[in-house]
C-alpha cells in the first residue's frame, strides 16, 4: 500500500506541499529588498553584528522551518488522512472495523438506465468495494441489511478477504429486487437498535444505498413533522460515520396502472363495467396510450388514451360479460348450483409496449385484477313462521322473485335450519319474523355483515320486544337499525296507511318511485313501533321510507355495519300486515334491494404488495387447514382462526385463513378443503403499491443538510469504491487540527522572544 492510498483526498497534501514554497519565496524576497551601501560609520558596527549573525540566521531559519511545517499541516489536515487497520491495532483503542450496509432493494430500484437496473448498478458498485478491501491489508467485516427486511441482517459480521470474497459476491449476485416499497423510518429504526446493541470495540461505519427518493423519505401528509425520516438519519450516532450514497437516477418518466374496478355487480351475462385508471408519474406529457384489457385467454380489448398531463391520472371503462348457460344447472339442487355459484376469472391490464416510451419503471404497467363472478346473486330467506299453505308463509312473495332473467339464485330456510346454515355462500340474507336465534349464531350474523354481507330484517307477530332487542338492536351496537317497542296498528283490517318516501329516496326504491302515485295506492295495517339510538339518525342510521300516520313512523331504516350493511322495515314479508307483497311494485323493490346490498363489496380496496389477505371459511363447510400458494407455485400450510369477536359452535362458526406480508405480485390461490374431501380454489391478486412509481428525487435545496447530522455525507455511487477505508480506518485529521495550533502559537511566540531579544542586544 502506497502512501498515497492512506488519504481521501491526496492531491490536498500535492496542494499542501507547493504551499510550503509561499514562506520560503517570502523570505528570499524580504532579503532583496535592503540595498547594500558602504558607509564609514557602520564598519565600527559591523564588528558587534558578527558575533550575533549566527544566532540571528539560526533563529530566522527556525521560523521559516515552522512557517512551512504549518503549510504542509494545513495540506496535510485537508487530505484527510488516516491510519490502516495495521497500524490502528498498534496507536488506537479500537481494534476491529465493520461496514454496515443497508441496500434499498424496492420496485423502484427497478427503473431501467440504459440497459440495467438501478439495483444492478448498486451491485456492481458494492461487490467494487469489495474486492478493493479483500486486496487490501485491512481488516472489514461487512453487515449487510435490505429494506425489504431491515430487522434480519443478510450478511452478519463476515470479514471481507480474500478466502470469503467468492461467497461474499455469489451472495450480491443471488439478492433480487424486490416488489415491496421501502420503509425508512422502519429501517432505521432497526439500524439503530442493532447497531447500539453491539460491542463497543469495533468501529462501525453505516452506508445507506439509496435512491433517495421523495416519497420515501419525507411524509408530506405528515403535518407535524414531514421529514421524520430523514432526521432519523442523525440517530445513528454510535458510527465513526456514515454515507449516504446516491444510487438513483434523474429520470422521472413513468406511466403506471393505478388500479382496477368494477362498477357494477359481477354476476354472469349481465355487462359489467370495469374501471382501468393509468396514472402519468412522470415531469412530460405522454401521448397515445395504449391500455390492453384481457379476460383469461380471450381476444383483448384495446382503448387509447390520446393525451395525459404530468402527475395526471384518467380512468377509461371496458364494458364485459361473463356468460354461463343457466339451462345445465336447472337440474342441479340448491346446494349444487350454490357450490358452482362463484367463478374467478383472471383480469390482465397493461400498457401497449410502443406506449412506454415515456416509462423507466415497466413493472408497473401492468395490473392483475380477479373478478369473482356470481352465476347468479345468492340470496337466502329465512321462514320465521312456516305455514303449510305456501301463499301463507312468510318468504313465499320473496322467493317468487326468483325468475328467469333476474340473476337470482334463492334459498329458503326455516329458523331452525339457519343455525346449522353455512353464511359464506350468500351474498344477502333476509330474515322474515325470525324471533330468536342463538348467541352463536347473531355473532356469526355480525362477522358475516362485517365483511360485507347485506342483511335484511322483516320483523312480523312472531317476534317478541326484549328478545329482538337484546339481540338484533343491543341499544344501538347491534345489527338492527331501530328496537321495536310495541305492535301498531288495526287488526280488523279497517284503518291503514300509505309509505312517504324521503327526500333522495334510495337506491332500492328507484323504479317503485318512477311509477306514478304507486306508494299512495299500498295498505299498511299494522306495524311496529320503534326507537333509534340516540345521534345515530344521519350518521350511521338513515330513514328513506315513512309511514304516512300521525307520528311518522318508521317503515325502512337502514344502518352500515363495518363494510355490509342492514336493511330493517317496519313489518313483516306476508300479507298479515300490509297487502304490498302481492302488489306489482314489490317484486322490483326487493330485486334491486338485493342488487343493493349485493354490491356493498363491489368498491373494496385491492389487496397491495406488503399487506395481508383475509378469507372467512365457515367451518360447517370446510375444514380449517387452508393451503397457500403464491404466483411462483410455492406452496405452504395455514391454519384458519376463529374470528375476533365470534365464540367456537359445535355447528357453525366463521373462522378466518389470512396470509400476511404478501411479498410478490401476481396472482395467488389459497386451496380450502370441503367437508367431502374436495379442494376448492380462492384466487386473488397483488399488486404493487401505485405511489411507488412517483419518482421525483429529494430536492436537497430545500430540504437542507441539517436533517443528517455532522456525521452523514453524502456521496455518489461512483465515488462508493473510493470510500473502502473510511469506515475501517482511524482519521488523525483532529490530531494534524491541534498540531497546527501549536505550530502557529510557537511560531508567533518565538517570532515575538527573538525580536524582544536583538532590541534588547
Amino acid at each position: 500500500m502506497n502512501f498515497a492510498s492512506w488519504m481521501l483526498n491526496p492531491w490536498m497534501l500535492g496542494l499542501g506541499a507547493l504551499a510550503v514554497s509561499v514562506p520560503i519565496i517570502i523570505h528570499l524576497l524580504n532579503k532583496r529588498r535592503f540595498k547594500i551601501v558602504d558607509w564609514a560609520a557602520m564598519d565600527f558596527l559591523l564588528d558587534a553584528d558578527k558575533k550575533n549573525r549566527r544566532r540571528v540566521k539560526l533563529e530566522n531559519l527556525i521560523l521559516l522551518l515552522l512557517r512551512c511545517l504549518a503549510m504542509l499541516l494545513i495540506g496535510l489536515m485537508l487530505a484527510r488522512p488516516f491510519l490502516p487497520s495495521n497500524l490502528a491495532k498498534v496507536f488506537a483503542k479500537t481494534q476491529q472495523y465493520e461496514w454496515v450496509v443497508l441496500l434499498d432493494d424496492s420496485l423502484s430500484q427497478q427503473v431501467q438506465v440504459d440497459r440495467a437496473t438501478l439495483f444492478d448498478d448498486a451491485k456492481v458498485a458494492l461487490k467494487s468495494l469489495l474486492n478493493r478491501a479483500a486486496l487490501s491489508d485491512s481488516d472489514e467485516m461487512l453487515t449487510l441489511f435490505l429494506t425489504s427486511q431491515p430487522d434480519t441482517p443478510t450478511v452478519s459480521n463476515k470479514r471481507i478477504v480474500a478466502e470469503t470474497l467468492s461467497d461474499l459476491l455469489r451472495t450480491i449476485d443471488e439478492l433480487r429486487c424486490t416488489d415491496l416499497s421501502a420503509d425508512y423510518a422502519v429501517a432505521l429504526a432497526d439500524l439503530h437498535s442493532y447497531l447500539v446493541g453491539q460491542r463497543e470495540d469495533v468501529s462501525r461505519v453505516v452506508y445507506i444505498l439509496s435512491d433517495l427518493r421523495q416519497r420515501d423519505w419525507i411524509n408530506e401528509k405528515a403535518e407535524q413533522a414531514p421529514n421524520a425520516t430523514l432526521k432519523k438519519i442523525s440517530e445513528l450516532d454510535s458510527v465513526a460515520g456514515c454515507f449516504l450514497v446516491d444510487c438513483g437516477s434523474d429520470r422521472v418518466e413513468n406511466l403506471a396502472i393505478a388500479s382496477i374496478s368494477a362498477e357494477d355487480l359481477q354476476v354472469a351475462n349481465t355487462v359489467i363495467r370495469f374501471n382501468v385508471t393509468v396514472a402519468n408519474h412522470g415531469s412530460i406529457v405522454a401521448r397515445d396510450v395504449d391500455v390492453r384489457f384481457q379476460v383469461g385467454e380471450e381476444a383483448p380489448q384495446l382503448n387509447r388514451i390520446a393525451e395525459l398531463a404530468a402527475g395526471q391520472q384518467t380512468t377509461l371503462t371496458f364494458p364485459y360479460m361473463f356468460n354461463v348457460d343457466h339451462a345445465a344447472a336447472e337440474d342441479q339442487d340448491i346446494e349444487q348450483r350454490l357450490r358452482g355459484n362463484l367463478n374467478y376469472h383472471r383480469v390482465r391490464v397493461e400498457l401497449v409496449a410502443d406506449s412506454k416510451r415515456v416509462d423507466v419503471l415497466p413493472v408497473d404497467s401492468g395490473f392483475d385484477y380477479i373478478s369473482s363472478a356470481l352465476n347468479g346473486i345468492p340470496v337466502l330467506f329465512v321462514d320465521g313462521e312456516p305455514n303449510l299453505i305456501p301463499e301463507r308463509g312468510e318468504t313465499y312473495f320473496l322467493a317468487a322473485t326468483e325468475v328467469q332473467g333476474t340473476g337470482l339464485l334463492a334459498d329458503t330456510v326455516t329458523h331452525t335450519e339457519f343455525e346449522s346454515t353455512s353464511l359464506s355462500k350468500y351474498k344477502v340474507i333476509f330474515l322474515c319474523n325470525v324471533g330468536e336465534i342463538s348467541n352463536d349464531r347473531v355473532q356469526a350474523l355480525e362477522q358475516w355483515v362485517r365483511d360485507g354481507g347485506g342483511l335484511v330484517l322483516m320483523p312480523g307477530a312472531q317476534v317478541r320486544v326484549a328478545p329482538f332487542n337484546a339481540v338484533f338492536f343491543k341499544e344501538g351496537q347491534g345489527l338492527s337499525p331501530f328496537g321495536l317497542t310495541a305492535e301498531q296498528g288495526d287488526n280488523n283490517r279497517q284503518n291503514y296507511f300509505s309509505f312517504d318516501v324521503a327526500p333522495g329516496g334510495h337506491a332500492a326504491l328507484r323504479v317503485a318511485q318512477s311509477l306514478d302515485n304507486v306508494f299512495n295506492s299500498l295498505k299498511i295495517y299494522k306495524w311496529w313501533s320503534t326507537a333509534l339510538a340516540e345521534g345515530q339518525l344521519g350518521k350511521s342510521v338513515s330513514v328513506p321510507l315513512w309511514l304516512t300516520d300521525e307520528n311518522h313512523s318508521i317503515a325502512m331504516a337502514e344502518r352500515s355495519f363495518d363494510k355490509g350493511r342492514v336493511i330493517g322495515f317496519s313489518f313483516p314479508a306476508d300479507m298479515d300486515w300490509t297487502d304490498w307483497p302481492p302488489h306489482p311494485s314489490f317484486a322490483p323493490v326487493i330485486f334491486d334491494l338485493i342488487q343493493y346490498l349485493a354490491s356493498s363489496d363491489i368498491a373494496q380496496e385491492t389487496t397491495r404488495v406488503g399487506g395481508s389477505f383475509t378469507h372467512l371459511v365457515d367451518l360447517s363447510a370446510y375444514d380449517t387447514n387452508v393451503a397457500f400458494v403464491d404466483p411462483d407455485g410455492e406452496m405452504t400450510e395455514t391454519l384458519a382462526k376463529p374470528v375476533s369477536g365470534t365464540e367456537a359452535s359445535s355447528q357453525s362458526v366463521l373462522y378466518q385463513a389470512r396470509v400476511d406480508g404478501l411479498r410478490k405480485r401476481g396472482v395467488y390461490q389459497l386451496k380450502l378443503t370441503r367437508s367431502d374431501g374436495k379442494i376448492e380454489p380462492v384466487l386473488f391478486a397483488a399488486n404493487v403499491d401505485p405511489t411507488e412509481g412517483q419518482l421525483q428525487r429529494l430536492d436537497f435545496g430545500q430540504v437542507g443538510e441539517q436533517y443528517f447530522g455532522e456525521r452523514v455525507s453524502r456521496v455518489s455511487l461512483a465515488q462508493l469504491s473510493g470510500l473502502q477505508f473510511t469506515g475501517g480506518h482511524n482519521e488523525i485529521w483532529l490530531q494534524l487540527l491541534a498540531s497546527l495550533a501549536a505550530v502557529l502559537i510557537l511560531e508567533q511566540f518565538l517570532g515575538w522572544w527573538f525580536g524582544r531579544r536583538r532590541s534588547g542586544s
